[in-house]
């Protein structure tokens, strides 16, 4: 029973400081918001988002690592739910980490190589919602706020920083990975400072790794699940949308959960995303020419229903993991390295 302390801990923490911020007495009233139809259906496709963003990490940690090596979906879909659990409740984005923790307990991966899986997940993120964007704005050319310049310039920046990112980590991995070595880690070296010195090693490391990623074929599945990935998470909120009390139009509600994507992807945000989910759920109604005043009621009640499966699937599976032995490292990486 012991082991089970903890988790049990983390989500009655975690419930009393959301229904701190949400009343129970707003729960009841999500079904007269969001037919049940549409929560039924937005439960399928976030589920299945969790199972796709499962099946890119194990492209990412096996075929992406060059490692040889079972790496179980259920196990993988398990983890996927722990780390989205982690990264909505810390705060500004720091629970995306948890991955590189969650990696090298259950699945024995080096925590460099943990964390160049997650830059590569989260670029590949931000690129794919940056071509639905443009897609969108091609697609429903004849909404005139979708067309202004500043929406065709937002979404080809928001594509081309990650790209570029990505793209300077292969060119330039090994010499970026070579200054720190050789100018970083000497100046820490003088000042004594052991700490320091080990997140210096994690970042070369991390930089060598990503210029060994170069094959085309890897880059281009990691696109496909990514893309997946997305579209499943517009759909989710798409039909919450098309099943909300102000139902938004099937061709249109997809607009609205792209918008509280991209708005959701910035770490200005409150506890479990709560304000930037909201505002990007909003300005999708706007730019659809529906009540932002309805969009707001509607965008609550989204909002609460995400945050339910989030809880439901995270501290199902945190209970699963806490109840695991940790692993080896695969290969011959150190067990010394705190990374």
């Amino acid at each position: 029973m012991k082991k089970y302390i903890f988790p049990i801990l983390i989500m009655i923490i975690t419930l009393a400081v959301f229904f701190h911020y949400i009343p129970l007495e707003r729960i009841p009233e999500i079904p007269k918001q969001i037919h049940v139809r549409g929560i039924g259906l937005g439960f399928l496709f976030y589920l299945l988002s969790y199972i796709f963003v499962a099946m890119r990490w194990r492209l990412l940690f096996v075929e992406g690592l060059g490692h040889k090596f079972k790496c179980p979906l259920p196990l993988l879909t398990v983890i996927t739910s722990a780390h989205q659990f982690y990264a909505n409740i810390l705060p500004v984005r720091t629970g995306d980490l948890t991955i590189v923790y969650l990696a090298r307990r259950h699945l024995g991966i080096e925590g460099s190589k943990g964390m160049t899986s997650l830059i590569i997940a989260r670029a590949m993120d931000v690129i794919m919602l940056g071509f639905l964007a443009l897609f969108f704005i091609v697609w429903q050319r004849h909404n005139t706020k979708l067309m202004h310049p500043g929406a065709l310039s937002c979404a080809v920046l928001f594509i081309s920083i990650p790209i570029l990112g990505v793209v300077s980590a292969i060119l330039w991995g090994k010499r970026i990975a070579g200054w720190i070595d050789d100018h970083v880690t000497r100046f820490l070296a003088r000042r004594g400072s052991h700490l320091l010195l080990r997140i210096a090693g994690f970042l070369s490391r991390t930089a060598r790794l990503l210029s060994e990623r170069k094959s085309l074929a890897f880059y281009s599945k990691c696109a496909v699940f990514s893309l997946a990935i997305m579209v499943l998470r517009i759909s989710y909120l798409t039909a919450f949308a098309t099943h909300a009390a102000t139902p938004v139009e099937p061709l249109s509600a997809p607009l609205v959960g792209l918008s509280t994507l991209i708005v959701s992807t910035t770490p200005l945000q409150g506890f479990m995303g709560m304000g930037a989910f909201e505002g990007g759920w909003v300005l999708g109604y706007a730019l659809v020419g529906l009540s932002t005043t309805e969009g707001l009621m509607t965008a609550v009640n989204a909002h609460l229903l995400v945050i339910f499966f989030l809880l439901l699937l995270g501290s199902l599976s945190n209970l699963i993991l806490f109840n695991r032995k940790p692993v080896k490292f695969v290969g011959d990486e150190s067990k010394k390295t705190p990374f």
